[in-house]
């Protein structure tokens, strides 16, 4: 049995829903370029819909689309390798595509609110007793079955990478853009920003930070459907994701 993916696409109304970017501003920067031109109704893949968000978010805090060109299509990459690390991207669930019997996936899921829940209680006091807490909130069989389908996910993840033939990604979950124009990824906001000295342009106003990481779980959350549909086939000739051309365009 072999595995198909496919992306959905996503109309201009469920994009403004998922990015907060009007209907009105996608015509707009499709006309001059900046998104995919398009005949007919409007259909956004995955990757296009990563790119919105990236590019809405940073216009929101004053860099236009001209002054993000090269930085949307990198960030975007790393917004969706983000989303498609997470089971909620793809359809049916994790406990419906014969991973697990619904039993198994329950506990995971309860281990995985006990071990969150000792992570907040950890963040929120970071006492000895609250770190050995924070230790013993999986027990060992259940540690190992989250280790599993985070491999499987991660397999999923590498398999549409290969499909859609995209490049690396960000190194890190934050994308730093300082005022100079210049940028970074880095997984600390502190070691950057203690570099910027006196004089420095990078210093000469507003920096901006995306969270990668957190922009991924607010766009699952506004999905009105799976990034990714999951069928499993018998005998299918290739386990390659069934992707159509129109759905990886990307434009630059």
């Amino acid at each position: 049995m072999n595995v198909q993916l496919r992306p959905a696409l996503s109309n201009g109304k469920e994009a403004e829903a998922i990015t907060g970017c009007p209907q009105v501003m996608q015509a707009d920067w499709r006309r001059h370029g900046f998104m995919r031109r398009q005949d007919g109704p409007v259909r956004y893949s995955p990757i296009e819909v990563a790119e919105m968000t990236v590019r809405f978010s940073l216009s929101s805090c004053g860099l236009g689309p001209r002054m993000t060109l090269a930085i949307v299509p990198i960030a975007a990459r790393g917004l969706l390798w983000h989303c498609l690390g997470k089971w909620e991207a793809y359809t049916p669930n994790a406990h419906d595509m014969g991973w697990w019997d619904r039993e198994t996936f329950g506990q995971i899921q309860a281990a995985k609110q006990r071990r969150d829940d000792a992570a907040a209680q950890l963040l929120a006091d970071p006492s000895e007793s609250n770190r050995a807490a924070l230790l013993a909130s999986l027990d060992p069989i259940l540690r190992l079955q989250l280790d599993e389908l985070r491999l499987q996910l991660d397999e999923l993840r590498l398999q549409l990478w290969e499909d859609w033939a995209l490049p690396s990604v960000l190194p890190a979950p934050l994308l730093i853009c300082f005022p100079d124009g210049s940028w970074c990824a880095h997984e600390s906001f502190d070691v950057p920003y203690g570099e910027v000295r006196l004089g420095d342009p990078r210093g000469d106003g507003p920096i901006i930070v995306l969270d990668l990481h957190r922009l991924a779980e607010t766009l699952l959350a506004r999905l009105p459907r799976p990034l990714i549909h999951v069928e499993f086939v018998e005998n299918a000739a290739s386990p390659a994701a069934v992707v159509e051309a129109s759905d990886v365009v990307t434009t630059r």
